[in-house]
């Protein structure tokens, strides 16, 4: 393996990686706001 390889090898990786945590955060996001929906409409439901 060249050089050249490996260091574009390393730069795919790290788009990879920007892209699992920007997934990551999204995903993060939707399941507070879920979350925090479920438990207000539980509450309002409740009282």
């Amino acid at each position: 393996m060249t050089a050249m390889q490996t260091s574009a090898r390393r730069g795919w990786v790290r788009i990879e990686d920007r892209q699992l945590k920007r997934k990551t955060m999204y995903w993060l996001f939707w399941l507070f706001l879920v979350g925090s929906l479920l438990i207000s409409v539980t509450h309002t439901a409740l009282s």
